[in-house]
């Protein structure tokens, strides 16, 4: 057994045992809820596409009320500017169904991009947000093509966050950068520590890191520390000839141990959410046995790349679903049964509990 294997196993079996112990979705009797990522409809978001079966969101008030009818403890959503009518709207809407909202957002670009960051932050936090997401980029192996590429990165990242820093501390909230397959762990760990600020610390997404030759538990213990909020996904992989695809699938249909890495959430962050990202979409190609994509991953050794391998042969899904060939309502409806399929899991299965006039 090679040594990303055995650290894969060992992990598991250690977070399973946590699960099993305290309860996936519970701490101390806590009541969880699952909230839902605006991603995860992201094929009726603002869309011209309109049936009587799936109608578009076209507002935050609309996905709020769909979270509702739906169970949803909570949301995850852009946000942007904000009229001072559409902030009361929103307060009011989270305090009359008890629901909770994160605000999904760009960092400032540079220095003259501050203030356009705080006044949305402003707006968001007088609508109820308290925690926040943002990412840093794109997909390493696809947008890099060199370690100074990378270096680059890095430091342009420490900057912009530099920047959000002040706003963020001033006015109380927190920010979690999310592991988007642009850093793996302990370089984002560098990154935040670089910026040492209590009020920016991690999105922790379950899968994302599977795409940088990263075990999910490995990625668990290097950002737990940092842990604001999360991305709850369950992954499905096959091999490919340029590497291995992997896709976002329903919760409990994947390979990814979610009782063990939602316990370890809550240990390390005992006021964390659980947000389901389930992204309907073409499985995306990890290209780790192409050249390009070792240009960007210097110092990964081979044993994360043979234990990734093995993974994906011992795991690998019968077939991986496909947007192609489908009908745009044929996408939707697809879409709304993933979700629906995920959170019928999470509620059933992983302790989270139910909300809104969907609840029993």
């Amino acid at each position: 057994m090679d040594e990303m294997t055995r650290r894969m196993a060992v992990s598991t079996i250690s977070l399973t045992g946590m699960g099993v112990a305290m309860g996936a979705g519970s701490e101390g009797g806590r009541e969880r809820r699952l909230g839902l990522v605006i991603h995860s409809l992201w094929h009726r978001w603002r869309g011209e596409y309109s049936s009587v079966k799936i109608p578009p969101l076209r507002t935050v008030l609309e996905v709020l009320d769909h979270c509702r009818e739906e169970g949803y403890g909570g949301l995850q959503t852009t946000v942007g500017d904000w009229t001072l009518a559409e902030v009361k709207q929103v307060r009011e809407t989270l305090e009359g169904a008890d629901l909770y909202l994160e605000g999904s957002m760009e960092l400032p670009n540079d220095e003259g991009d501050v203030d356009r960051f705080e006044k949305e932050v402003r707006r968001a936090k007088e609508a109820g947000v308290k925690v926040f997401r943002s990412y840093l980029g794109g997909r390493r192996y696809e947008d890099l093509k060199s370690m100074a590429d990378v270096k680059r990165y890095r430091e342009v990242a420490s900057r912009r966050l530099g920047w959000a820093e002040a706003g963020l501390r001033r006015m109380g909230v927190r920010l979690g950068v999310e592991n988007h397959k642009d850093l793996r762990s302990d370089e984002l760990v560098e990154v935040l520590r670089a910026v040492g600020s209590a009020h920016i610390g991690c999105c922790l997404d379950f899968g994302n890191s599977l795409a940088l030759l990263e075990a999910p538990e490995e990625t668990m213990r290097e950002l737990g520390p940092y842990l604001v909020t999360t991305h709850v996904k369950d992954m499905a992989v096959s091999p490919s000839g340029e590497g291995f695809e992997m896709a976002e699938v329903p919760l409990g249909k994947g390979m990814l141990d979610l009782p063990g890495l939602m316990a370890a959430c809550v240990v390390a962050n005992p006021e964390v959410t659980f947000n389901l990202e389930m992204i309907t979409r073409d499985p995306l190609k990890i290209p780790c046995l192409e050249a390009g994509y070792w240009k960007v991953m210097e110092g990964v050794s081979g044993e994360a790349l043979a234990g990734t391998l093995r993974m994906v042969r011992d795991r690998k899904a019968v077939e991986l679903a496909r947007v192609g060939g489908r009908s745009k309502e044929a996408i939707c409806l697809w879409e709304a049964e993933q979700n629906a399929a995920s959170a019928a899991h999470a509620f059933a299965r992983l302790g989270l509990s139910r909300t809104g006039t969907g609840g029993a």
